[in-house]
């Protein structure tokens, strides 16, 4: 963790002192990727600990997902979506599986209106969007803002370990971040110590699936948005891969448009969505284009 890393987060730990004497934990702070103009999350968040507080929920409304300061990059007043981007992870102590439980996640509304109050994660659950997770607007316009949402396991008796649940920042002015691990540590008899809890969380970080290297906009799918995206930036050098390196060696190239046609017909057939279409114009342009491209190398 780096100075700046650690003062902001000062900023944020007196912040919650003063707001609620029992605390939230550390939150996840985001912040934008400088040149990428790509949402990212620090490292160094806490779990949240689910709890059963005499009602029949067992949940939590930490980590909070928040930003700060207004170094980190997002503009003051952006609405920030949080989407859910796999199903519901498990660990038991020992493996790590989808989990046969079903977590609820309670829209934050900390400012806005979300078109989306409540999602629910399973262990079939695909990508799930839509929840303003809150606007930054933080006090003075310069200074931390988090918001905490309610995790809740509707199981009356749910098995202990730790559960994770798979999330991704976005919002309309920047490119929304990878994937990223909230874990949820179930342990209501303590028969977890510290670092059996940090070995659940680093199984379940090593779990998470990526998003494939060639959906540019990281919205979970590979699509002509994608390719369009390839095309503006075709030629560029120092490139990043939300630019159009697909394969990572800092161009954006032929080799990228390739890893475009073989990831999104991997992605239809994976998901079965529809039968592979046939190129369109569009893409056998393209072909053209990359083929001219490599005759000239």
């Amino acid at each position: 963790m780096n100075n700046l890393h650690r003062a902001c987060w000062l900023v944020v730990l007196m912040g919650l002192s003063a707001r609620n004497a029992g605390g939230h934990g550390v939150p996840v702070n985001t912040y934008v990727k400088t040149g990428s103009g790509q949402l990212a999350v620090f490292d160094g968040y806490e779990h949240g600990e689910l709890e059963s507080l005499g009602g029949s929920d067992i949940f939590t409304d930490a980590p909070g997902i928040g930003v700060s300061s207004n170094v980190n990059g997002i503009a003051v007043g952006t609405p920030l979506m949080v989407n859910v981007v796999e199903g519901l992870l498990y660990w038991d102590g020992t493996d790590v599986t989808h989990s046969a439980e079903t977590l609820l996640i309670d829209w934050p509304d900390d400012g806005g209106t979300s078109d989306v109050e409540t999602y629910a994660v399973t262990a079939e659950s695909g990508y799930q969007t839509g929840m303003l997770w809150g606007v930054y607007l933080p006090p003075g316009g310069s200074g931390s803002w988090d918001a905490h949402a309610d995790y809740a396991l509707e199981s009356a008796n749910p098995p202990p370990g730790v559960y994770g649940v798979v999330l991704q920042l976005a919002a309309a002015e920047y490119v929304a971040s990878d994937p990223f691990l909230v874990p949820l540590v179930y342990d209501p008899l303590a028969a977890f110590g510290a670092s059996k809890v940090s070995e659940g969380i680093s199984a379940l970080q090593q779990a998470v699936t990526p998003l494939p290297t060639a959906d540019f906009d990281r919205n979970a799918l590979v699509d002509a948005d994608d390719l369009s995206t390839w095309q503006v930036a075709f030629g560029t050098n120092e490139a990043f891969q939300v630019q159009g390196d697909a394969s990572g060696d800092g161009s954006v190239s032929g080799d990228d448009f390739l890893a475009w046609q073989t990831q999104r017909s991997s992605v239809l057939t994976t998901r079965g969505i529809m039968a592979i279409p046939e190129p369109s114009c569009l893409a056998l342009s393209v072909i053209a284009l990359v083929s001219c491209c490599l005759r000239a190398r």
